[in-house]
């Protein structure tokens, strides 16, 4: 399972800096204090130069100021949907770039993306605007660089790659979302036309269940699965197959001048295409994940996706506590999922409010009454030791803080005054 994960390929990724003037090479020399040795190599025909970095922990890298790179496009940053506006405003002050690059990586595609992240954010130092992984196209803020890199958990599945939202008139009106980096991993990328809120707006599971489904090599063209139960049944189309025969008002929608939209690509489809192949419809983008996702759906993940979910949130409860101690005074709920043995054999995900971390336990009240424990009921409250932990989330007006990554926190950090007004519109409305 996720074979694909194990690979060994060259990766890199830049250093994106404010103005136009290349770096020099001895402006990284504050990089021996970290413990990296340096070893500088004469520049060439592509590069002004380049210098090899040794870390004792992380062993080797390569930095290098290549020559005549444009600037970083401004649209990409635009689209990208790992960025608050903020981000976005600022980021657009994009110039010249520098990049490192890990030849000899150890083998793990989650793994290796950190250990590069981590000469990144050294490289960063305080002058970088933003990084960048070359694979996924990610863009990396400072801030969400610091808090992956304050824990030890290898990065999660929607980490290795980016997406991106087309807007139709306006840009909260999407017509087409899509992946870029799933297919650069020899997995496929995926595109939903015309996505619903649930979709673009952050329910994120479902765009992480998918592309789970990608890595283990559930999703693949003409395969139906069911992305969310009940109704969340999809037909993966291929990219370049949709494009020929997709109605043109569907077709036009992914439009490009060149074919990167179209390489190791789907198109989330409806199942419904004709018994016989030549009765075949013509494909028709999901209607699953344009129509509006109802509330209690269940949205599926193998158990191997489950473990790497459960061995993340684990490994990043000091995270959680410290978000649940910094968005305390605004009360938004603070959860658990727990797993449990029952009397069958199994074990049931419970849910339970957090009110503290005290070393390896949580103490915590369980909010859902289980099926098949009688030990526990709900509105229990005790400690439950850490191993047990399976995800956690706190609950916020611009949606759901995760182990998953950063935005909505650094959205709610960047908007305090409008976060206080909402908050108070909430609670003259409740009263």
């Amino acid at each position: 399972m996720f074979s694909l994960f194990k690979q060994k390929r060259p990766i890199a990724g830049s250093v994106v800096y404010r103005g136009t003037l290349s770096p020099r090479a001895e402006e990284y020399e504050f990089l021996r204090k970290k413990g990296i040795e340096i070893e500088a190599s004469p520049g060439d025909d592509r590069t002004y130069w380049s210098l090899k970095l040794r870390h004792p922990k992380l062993g080797e890298a390569r930095l290098a100021a290549f020559r005549d790179l444009p600037p970083y496009p401004v649209w990409e940053i635009q689209m990208t949907e790992a960025l608050t506006s903020a981000e976005k405003d600022e980021f657009a002050a994009a110039g010249v770039s520098v990049t490192v690059f890990i030849e000899n990586p150890v083998g793990h595609v989650l793994k290796d993306r950190k250990r590069l992240l981590c000469f990144l954010r050294w490289v960063m130092a305080d002058d970088g605007l933003f990084v960048t992984d070359h694979t996924s196209t990610m863009i990396w803020p400072r801030e969400a660089l610091d808090e992956e890199l304050s824990h030890g958990a290898d990065l999660d599945v929607s980490q290795i790659y980016c997406t991106h939202a087309v807007s139709g008139e306006t840009e909260s009106d999407p017509t087409w979302y899509h992946t870029h980096g799933l297919g650069e991993i020899g997995a496929l990328d995926f595109d939903v036309i015309n996505p619903s809120d649930g979709v673009f707006g952050g329910r994120g599971d479902l765009d992480r269940a998918i592309a789970y489904a990608s890595v283990d090599g559930t999703l693949k063209p003409g395969a139906v699965f069911d992305v969310f139960s009940p109704g969340g049944r999809v037909l993966p189309v291929d990219a370049a197959e949709f494009d020929r025969a997709a109605a043109g008002e569907h077709a036009k929608v992914r439009a490009m001048d060149d074919d990167s939209h179209q390489i190791n690509r789907v198109v989330l489809c409806d199942p419904g295409r004709g018994l016989l192949p030549f009765l075949k419809k013509k494909p028709r983008p999901t209607a699953a994940l344009s129509a509006e996702i109802p509330e209690h759906v269940v949205i599926h993940f193998s158990d191997a996706a489950t473990d790497l979910m459960s061995e993340r949130a684990r490994k990043t409860v000091g995270v959680f506590e410290k978000l649940r101690q910094e968005l305390a005074r605004y009360e938004f709920p603070a959860i658990a999922k727990m797993a449990y043995e029952n009397k069958s054999g199994g074990r049931e995900h419970l849910w339970f409010t957090v009110h503290g971390l005290r070393g390896e336990v949580l103490d915590a009240t369980l909010e859902n009454q289980p099926f098949d424990v009688p030990e526990m009921k709900a509105g229990d409250r005790g400690e439950h030791a850490i191993e047990r932990l399976t995800d956690w989330m706190i609950l916020s007006p611009a949606g759901s803080v995760s182990p998953r990554g950063g935005k909505v926190a650094r959205l709610l950090r960047q908007n305090p005054e409008k976060l206080e007004q909402l908050l108070a519109l909430m609670r003259a409305s409740d009263a």
